[in-house]
C-alpha cells in the first residue's frame, strides 16, 4: 500500500544519500560519474606508463653496466609482459555496460536541474510532498473552522494551495524519468485526494451539526423544545439555503470520496428542513393558516367516542362560537395562524363545566405542537395540507379518543417530521 511503498522509498533514498555523499566528497568527483571514471581510468594509465619508463630506465643503465647478467634480460622481458596485462585490464575496465551504466545514472539521478538540484533530489522531494498529503490531516473534524455558507470555495483553496502545486512540479519536471515521476505522483495524489475529500466531508458535517444546533428549534425539529420566533424561522430557513447551496456545490468532493451514506443523511436532512422552512411561511413572510375541525362521531358507536356523552360541546379557547360533539360531521372550530397558541374547551350539555383539553398548555405554534405531541396523520385524500391527531382522553373525563383535524393553507411535509 501506500505507506508501505512511502517507507521503501524512503530506505533506499537514505542508503542513495549515504552513497552520493561518500562518492562527492572524493577529491576527484567532477560531478558526473563518466566524467569521474573516465579520468580515473586515465590516471591509472598515466600513472602506470610512468612508473614502467622509470623501472625501464633503470633496467636499461643496469643492463649497459652489466650487460652480460641475465637478471636485467629477464627484468626487461617481464616488464614489458607486466605493461601488457596492466593495459588489457584497464580496457576491460572499459566495458560497454559499464559506461552506460554511469551515463544512466549521471542522467537519471546526477544531472543538475535549472534550480540547482540533483535530478534524484528533486523527484524525491516530489515524491515526498506527494505521499505526505496523504497523511496529514488538514481537515480536521471539531479544529478545522469550516467557511459554511461559501459552496465550495474552501475545497479550491486546498487544492490549489497544496495538491495543483505538486502536479505542476511533477508536470515540469524537465530530466529523464519524467513519465515514471508523473506516474508515481499521480498514484500518491490520487490517494491523497480522495483521503482529503472525505475528510472534508466530515469535518464540514462536524461544523454543520454545530451551526444546526444553535439554529434549530420548534416547529422546524420536532424534537426541539425551544421555540422559534417567527423572524428566527426565517432566519433559519436563510441558514438552511446556504447549507443546501453549499452540499450541492460538492460535486467533485463527492467524486473523490465515493459513497458517503452519513453525508447522504445528512442532505436529506438539510433538504427536509429547507422545505418544511418554506412552507411554513407564506409568500410574505408571514406564518400560514390553517383551519381548526372535531372529526364527526362514528356512524356506529364505539369505545373511541365515549367522551362524547360527557362532553356535549366543544370550542377553541377565545372563541364564542361552540360545536355539538355528536354529530356525525366535522365541524370546523375556526381559523387562526400556525404560530398562536391553540386550546381546547370541552362543556358538558349546560355549560355548568368545562375544561380545557388537552390539560397541558401547547404554547406558541400550538396546532403543530398538537399534531407533533400526538403523531400526525395524513388524510387519505390529502396534498399534505389535511391531518388529522386522535388525542387520548383520560377515562376519569370519559375516555375514548378526540378526533382534531387540521387543514393548512399549504402543504406541509410533516411524516417524517425532521428532527
Amino acid at each position: 500500500n501506500a505507506s508501505q511503498a512511502l517507507a521503501q522509498l524512503e530506505s533506499v533514498s537514505r542508503q542513495v544519500d549515504k552513497n552520493m555523499a561518500d562518492i562527492t566528497a572524493d577529491p576527484s568527483f567532477q560531478g558526473r560519474l563518466y566524467q569521474t571514471y573516465q579520468s580515473f581510468r586515465g590516471t591509472v594509465l598515466t600513472n602506470g606508463t610512468l612508473a614502467f619508463d622509470t623501472v625501464r630506465q633503470t633496467n636499461a643503465a643496469l643492463q649497459i653496466e652489466h650487460g652480460s647478467c641475465p637478471l636485467f634480460a629477464e627484468i626487461s622481458n617481464r616488464l614489458y609482459s607486466v605493461e601488457r596485462d596492466l593495459e588489457k585490464e584497464v580496457r576491460n575496465m572499459d566495458t560497454s555496460a559499464d559506461t552506460n551504466r554511469l551515463v544512466y545514472l549521471d542522467n537519471d539521478y546526477l544531472a543538475l536541474l535549472p534550480d540547482g538540484r540533483r535530478a534524484y533530489a528533486a523527484r524525491w522531494a516530489t515524491y515526498s510532498k506527494s505521499a505526505g498529503l496523504s497523511s496529514t490531516n488538514y481537515f480536521s473534524a471539531g479544529k478545522t473552522p469550516m467557511r459554511w455558507g461559501r459552496k465550495d470555495a474552501q475545497w479550491l483553496d486546498f487544492s490549489n494551495d497544496f495538491l495543483a502545486p505538486v502536479v505542476q512540479e511533477a508536470t515540469s519536471y524537465p530530466a529523464a524519468r519524467g513519465p515514471e515521476l508523473r506516474t508515481i505522483t499521480a498514484f500518491f495524489m490520487d490517494e491523497a485526494a480522495r483521503g482529503q475529500a472525505g475528510q472534508f466531508l466530515e469535518c464540514y458535517m462536524s461544523n454543520a451539526a454545530q451551526v444546526l444546533k444553535t439554529t434549530l428549534g420548534f416547529p422546524l425539529a420536532c424534537n426541539r423544545t425551544n421555540a422559534l420566533s417567527v423572524d428566527d424561522l426565517s432566519k433559519a430557513g436563510q441558514t438552511l439555503g446556504l447549507l443546501a447551496a453549499d452540499a450541492s456545490s460538492f460535486s467533485d468532493v463527492l467524486a473523490l470520496a465515493g459513497n458517503n451514506l452519513r453525508w447522504e443523511r445528512y442532505t436529506n436532512r438539510v433538504q427536509g428542513l429547507l422545505s418544511l422552512s418554506a412552507n411554513l411561511l407564506d409568500a410574505t413572510g408571514q406564518p400560514i393558516g390553517a383551519t381548526v375541525a372535531l372529526g364527526g362521531q362514528s356512524r356506529q358507536r364505539d369505545e373511541k367516542d365515549t367522551w362524547r356523552d360527557t362532553w356535549r360541546q366543544i370550542s377553541l379557547a377565545g372563541s364564542p362560537d361552540s360545536k355539538r360533539t355528536d354529530d356525525a360531521d366535522d365541524k370546523s372550530l375556526g381559523d387562526l395562524t400556525i404560530d398562536e397558541k391553540m386550546q381546547l374547551v370541552l362543556f358538558t350539555r349546560d355549560s355548568s363545566v368545562r375544561v380545557n383539553y388537552p390539560p397541558e398548555d401547547m404554547g406558541s405554534w400550538g396546532v403543530l405542537q398538537c399534531l407533533n405531541k400526538y403523531g400526525p396523520q395524513r388524510e387519505r385524500q390529502g396534498d399534505n395540507t389535511s391531518w388529522f391527531v386522535n388525542i387520548p382522553v383520560d377515562p376519569e373525563k370519559g375516555g375514548g379518543f378526540l378526533p382534531l383535524k387540521v387543514k393548512f393553507t399549504q402543504p406541509l411535509n410533516l411524516d417524517p417530521w425532521p428532527r
